[in-house]
């Protein structure tokens, strides 16, 4: 069942599927092959280019389709298939009668898009159907600009045979040779200088050809440029000739190629030195005129004064003795602050815990120098068994400390005598 109110989408679904038949069925049941399908304002034409649907082309175009409608873009149907490369699409769009110089909301033509993408075949069905070659977009491009940026060489040679402008400047003042200079592309600038051109023309800053390729650093071009017949001495707006722009980005082959003279290249690209050369010496004979014989024969005058010469014919040069102390220094410094801090705690500030630790490890400290003494004297009386003169000395030394200690006692009794003797004394007076 068909209806009116889904008319649009049913045809959008015929496009799709690309059928004549359902198509020319729709249109004869009364759909609108005119309607918009989408908010961007779209038609199936436009769709059916897009895609590269031929038989909905045909279908639409026969059914009586407005070939030339935009969308809000300005865009034809013709455009959306140069864009995506339909060459079918294109030749039977131009066979029903199209529009061939429409442009979108940026001036932008079929042709400019078709060169832009270096599409040379609907380059080649457009040139046949009469457009217009030399139109300027918004920017001042034409179609040959565009071929010339993007290295396209064929259609650079459809639109040249085609009746294509190479003079035709943009709203800067290039012509199709500057872009290709810029961009560094060899082949388009042959295929361009092959043409009846003027090579040194300016564009609105007033560089060449040449200007640009110096400044760019491309060293062919410049030659082929120079070969060609392009003048070294044309200068810019700001005063520059293409050597000087060389030389102020550092190319220095091309300055070299550039250069009128050899040595002109060296001298610029050297700063500016003061003079070392030692001055010449003065005329100092009217000095002399009243001196008398003997100072003249003197070795020191007025005008010469003997510097001190050192006592070493050829000193030496002193050693750069340096004093690395504050280095060691600064090592044991970092060397102090890397070892871990301990801290001192006074035992009435510790808790009971580190107490009961301190003790404990007191306790076994004790523990283990007992142990130790005792396995010293085992090992002593081992010794002494074994070596019976060893333990005389032993006993000798032992009776030494006796007596010594004996001694001591009996002084301490007398000494403790006589106090007491006194001490009685004094009671009794």
């Amino acid at each position: 069942m068909f209806k009116k109110s889904n008319a649009g989408d049913q045809l959008l679904i015929a496009v799709k599927l690309n059928k004549f038949s359902e198509i020319s069925r729709l249109v004869a049941l009364g759909v609108n092959v005119n309607s918009r399908i989408d908010k961007n304002g779209k038609t199936a034409l436009h769709y059916a280019a897009y895609k590269g649907q031929l038989l909905a082309v045909k279908a639409l175009t026969e059914a009586g389709a407005d070939l030339d409608l935009t969308d809000e873009n300005g865009v034809t149907a013709l455009h959306r298939a140069i864009i995506h490369g339909h060459t079918d699409i294109v030749r039977t769009l131009l066979q029903a009668g199209c529009c061939v110089d429409n442009t979108d909301e940026n001036g932008n033509t079929a042709l400019h898009e078709a060169a832009w993408n270096g599409y040379s075949r609907c380059v080649e069905l457009l040139v046949t159907a009469k457009c217009n070659v030399n139109i300027h977009n918004r920017t001042g491009y034409t179609s040959l600009h565009l071929a010339a940026q993007n290295c396209h060489c064929t259609t650079l040679q459809v639109l040249l045979n085609g009746g294509s402008n190479p003079l035709v400047k943009n709203d800067y003042g290039d012509t199709p040779l500057h872009i290709a200079v810029r961009y560094g592309h060899v082949q388009v600038c042959n295929s361009l200088m092959e043409t009846k051109i003027n090579i040194s023309d300016q564009n609105n800053d007033g560089n060449t050809p040449l200007h640009i390729a110096a400044s760019m650093g491309h060293e062919k071009l410049t030659e082929m440029l120079i070969k060609a017949g392009s003048v070294i001495t044309v200068k810019n707006n700001v005063g520059d000739t293409a050597r000087e722009l060389a030389i102020r980005n550092g190319f220095k082959k091309i300055a070299r190629v550039l250069a009128s003279s050899k040595g002109d290249t060296l001298r610029m690209f050297r700063k500016e030195r003061k003079d070392k050369r030692r001055p010449h010496s003065a005329d100092v004979s009217h000095l002399f005129s009243g001196t008398t014989a003997s100072t003249l024969t003197t070795t020191a005058t007025q005008l010469w004064v003997p510097r001190a010469v050192s006592q070493d014919p050829d000193p030496k040069k002193q050693e750069d003795k340096r004093d690395f102390s504050r280095h060691l220094t600064w090592g044991r410094k970092k060397k102090d602050e890397r070892k871990p801090k301990v801290l001192t705690i006074k035992y009435d500030e510790m808790c009971s815990i580190e107490r009961d630790f301190l003790k404990k490890r007191n306790a076994t400290m004790r523990k283990s120098h007992k142990s130790h003494s005792r396995s010293s004297i085992k090992s002593l009386e081992e010794k002494v068994r074994s070596d019976p003169g060893l333990h005389r000395e032993s006993k000798k030394s032992h009776s030494r400390v006796k007596d010594e200690k004996l001694k001591r006692k009996l002084v301490l009794d007398r000494k403790l005598t006589k106090q007491c003797e006194s001490g009685a004394c004094e009671s009794d007076l």
